[in-house]
């Protein structure tokens, strides 16, 4: 008892010697390569490489994790802060396949508002900030379905013939999120920086329930589908009742 007291002591004497400090800012463009993971995303990854047609090479899908976040951030210890906020994400992974001057583009797409719930970690020297963050990222998909896509190209056509396998989705998902960052003070309150992050999803992007019925076959052969996501994004914030203010 006499313990919990002291560290409540020391934390009520650090607030009130550092003060509240609460940030808000943006992340953007978030830069980064999506990642299909699981035994059933495996499964399907194969049978492209194993098709008919001589297989299908992964190219360089682009991952915009965030896109565009607008972030709130609570520091209620000098050390120690609570990361939250509301985003927009997308994020493509492409197979593609060439023969006889024709091209097949297979992409699979997540499209979705995301709100991270983010604890963080964080050392401040006089003009920089070095952090980890941990915790959960929500995904809001903006559309009922998860893409999955055959473009067909040909030099001697113009148009793009396209046949679209679009999945169910699920009407909410979930990562865990990890994020190492720096920032650098400029002034008293303004902190420009960059963050590398990695998603590691753990409630699947498609609605194994509602496809399972769709296509007629077992529920087990979607369950296992996985969409993760590498992101460096550069980072602006503004400190209210910034402590080099005091």
């Amino acid at each position: 008892m006499k313990k919990i007291f002291l560290v409540l002591s020391m934390m009520f004497i650090s607030v009130n010697i550092y003060g509240v400090e609460t940030s808000i800012g943006l992340s953007t463009p978030g830069f980064g390569l999506g990642f299909l993971r699981g035994s059933d995303a495996k499964r399907i990854i194969d049978n492209l490489e194993d098709s008919p047609v001589s297989g299908y090479e992964k190219v360089f899908g682009l991952s915009l994790s965030p896109a565009a976040q607008l972030n709130v951030m609570v520091e209620f210890l000098p050390f120690i802060a609570i990361e939250t906020g509301v985003g927009w994400r997308t994020s493509s992974i492409i197979y593609k396949h060439e023969q006889n001057y024709i091209r097949t583009d297979v992409t699979f797409t997540r499209n979705e508002i995301i709100v991270p719930i983010m604890l963080r970690f964080q050392h401040e020297f006089e003009r920089f900030v070095i952090y980890g963050s941990a915790g959960v990222l929500l995904g809001i998909p903006l559309s009922k379905t998860y893409e999955f896509r055959h473009v067909f190209l040909s030099d001697n056509i113009s148009e793009a013939f396209s046949n679209t396998n679009d999945y169910n989705s699920s009407p909410f998902n979930m990562d865990v999120s990890f994020a190492l960052g720096g920032e650098f003070r400029v002034a008293s309150a303004h902190y420009i920086g960059l963050r590398l992050g990695y998603d590691l999803n753990v409630l699947s992007p498609l609605n194994a329930k509602e496809i399972a019925a769709e296509k007629g076959e077992p529920e087990e052969d979607f369950k296992s589908w996985y969409h993760d996501n590498f992101n460096l994004s550069l980072s602006y914030r503004y400190a209210f009742n910034s402590k080099w203010n005091k």
